[in-house]
């Protein structure tokens, strides 16, 4: 019966996944790009929502946190924001490296912080953004997606219009007891592989209650199966409990140089850029005071858009659990298409 429930249950995810990018206006799209140029081309997947009324004047580029689609996830903002959305804004979904359809670019490497920076600067300019052609582009990272997000807007400043932060992960900002979890077994945070797993990250990480949509045993079945599926053939161990350890984001601090940590307060002090950091406060694995003072005590054009009762993901429209990209729309679409 489980094994009939989770095909079943992996069936529905996938026509959910479809519907949310159809309410949302985003279409597949691949381009390939190359990081470095010693390195092949590699195929990058992503999401597109075209602008409305013809040739776009302005970009927006979301950024997916770990082990996050943007299909299942980041396609929740867009439909939030799709109806405050002005004419000529072009919408980009991008997955990190090696997540859903990216997995087929999987060496036997995974990346490490400054590597997905290389990446995501590397698929900004494939699919033609950030040239300063007119054309004003606009970061918005989640989660682990901040951490690149914010490394490129120090590098490459004037490329990057305005920058939106939601719940942004670095080491210096995840919770002491969120790492210690991580530390004693990865799969209860991102990293699970089974049911267990998974009910535990439900209510421990993603913020989702007992008898909530996302805790249904044949839903949480059917996402065991789709992982199984997706990330088991190309890796026999647990494919994201070493991806965080080959980022380091398991580490109780940052253990990089001043030059290349964005957190660095003497690289923050520089930015000149609008950025919005969202936070909430029932956050689980961010601590959303070390996030206020790291990044907004050290950016004075930073502003902070705090949400009450709101987890670190949590659950769909009208749930008992607050789903942290409903809430935030109306304060980033106040910010972005003021």
């Amino acid at each position: 019966m489980g094994s009939i429930l989770s095909i079943l249950s992996s069936w529905i995810i996938t026509l959910t996944a479809k519907l949310k990018l159809l309410r949302s206006g985003l279409k597949e799209k691949h381009v390939d790009i190359v990081v470095k140029p010693s390195d092949p081309p590699i195929r990058a997947h992503y999401l597109e929502r075209k602008s409305k009324g013809g040739e776009h004047t302005k970009d927006l580029l979301l950024i997916p946190g770990f082990t996050a689609t943007g299909d299942l996830i980041l396609s929740d903002l867009v439909w939030a924001l799709k109806p405050n959305v002005p004419e000529g804004w072009r919408i980009i979904v991008m997955e990190l490296p090696l997540h859903g359809k990216n997995i087929c670019n999987f060496d036997g490497k995974f990346p490490d912080f400054e590597e997905m920076k290389d990446y995501l600067w590397a698929f900004i300019q494939a699919v033609g953004m950030g040239k300063n052609d007119g054309v004003p582009l606009s970061l918005c990272g989640y989660s682990l997606g901040g951490n690149p997000c914010l490394r490129v807007l120090h590098e490459h400043p004037n490329s990057i219009d305005k920058v939106v932060l939601i719940a942004p992960a670095f080491p210096e900002t995840r919770k002491p007891n969120f790492i210690e979890m991580g530390l004693e077994d990865p799969r209860k945070i991102h990293c699970w592989q089974n049911l267990e797993d998974v009910r535990h990250f439900g209510k421990a990480v993603a913020g989702c209650h007992d008898g909530h949509l996302m805790m249904y045993t044949a839903i949480l079945l059917g996402m065991v199966r789709q992982r199984s599926e997706q990330y088991g053939k190309a890796y026999e161990g647990n494919f994201f409990a070493e991806y965080a350890s080959a980022t380091g984001m398991l580490e109780k601090e940052s253990t990089e140089s001043s030059n290349t940590n964005p957190l660095d307060p003497s690289r923050l002090n520089k930015i000149r850029n609008p950025l919005l950091l969202i936070v909430g406060d029932r956050d689980a694995c961010i601590s959303p005071q070390t996030c206020q003072t790291l990044i907004a005590e050290a950016i004075d054009s930073c502003t902070v858009c705090e949400l009450s009762d709101t987890g670190h993901y949590a659950g769909p429209a009208n749930s008992p659990d607050s789903n942290i990209f409903y809430e935030s729309a109306p304060a980033i679409g106040k910010f972005l298409f003021p």
